[in-house]
């Protein structure tokens, strides 16, 4: 997940008795934890996820596992981020089906537009004076659809993108999308993350060599870009 709600009066009631140290560390625990979509298998993998090093640092990220997470066979959980990554999920697995389907659809348009066209046959039979020798013309390809090869990436998120592309007179192409794929995997990104950071900054494209981590931050839901 690259966004996840934080209510601060929520928050602050829950929290106003931690010091500064033990509020530190739970940030950084509910951080990793949004951005892992897991919990901790330990206190020992929790303090270095969120790099609790000196002995005050580690006391207070044990303090927090104890008092707002709940231990199980598989480790340390927080009830309500169990809640919120699964709602997530949940609507992450129905935005690809919607686009699969999508897909799909246009798919079989586009088939029977192209098996109701006029056989060259029949253009035969009407021009019979046509030159015999002359090539059959090719079938068009088919239109690529940068949807159905983004399918891991909230569609609101790509729709921006592509408006993106638009206005820069850029049409997205499946060797553009795998380029970028490329330079995703070196910068440690996921592709939702990377097309994010094209929305904020208006980039039609992404290097991993680009100075990213200092442009616009990339935990922002798609609506804020606008439909």
């Amino acid at each position: 997940m690259n966004f996840y709600k934080h209510h601060l009066g929520d928050y602050d009631g829950a929290t106003a008795h931690l010091s500064w140290t033990e509020d530190i560390a739970y940030t950084r625990l509910l951080r990793s934890y949004y951005r892992r979509e897991k919990g901790f298998s330990d206190t020992a993998e929790a303090c270095r996820l969120i790099r609790a090093n000196s002995k005050n640092e580690r006391d207070a990220t044990k303090a927090v596992l104890a008092e707002f997470f709940h231990e199980e066979t598989d480790g340390w959980h927080n009830k309500r981020a169990d809640q919120e990554i699964a709602a997530y999920q949940a609507q992450a697995s129905t935005n690809k089906r919607i686009a699969r389907e999508r897909y799909q659809h246009e798919s079989c348009t586009n088939r029977e537009r192209i098996v109701n066209e006029p056989t060259t046959l029949t253009v035969e039979k009407r021009a019979p004076n046509q030159n015999q020798n002359q090539e059959p013309s090719k079938p068009k390809s088919k239109a690529f659809a940068p949807q159905a090869a983004l399918l891991d990436v909230d569609p609101q998120i790509v729709s921006d993108w592509l408006k993106v592309r638009k206005e820069k007179k850029a049409a997205p192409t499946e060797t553009g999308i795998k380029a970028m794929r490329m330079e995703a995997a070196k910068a440690g990104l996921s592709m939702q993350e990377v097309l994010t950071l094209c929305c904020k900054n208006g980039w039609a494209g992404f290097k991993a060599s680009w100075d990213w981590k200092d442009a616009a931050p990339i935990k922002l839901t798609s609506s804020e870009f606008g439909a």
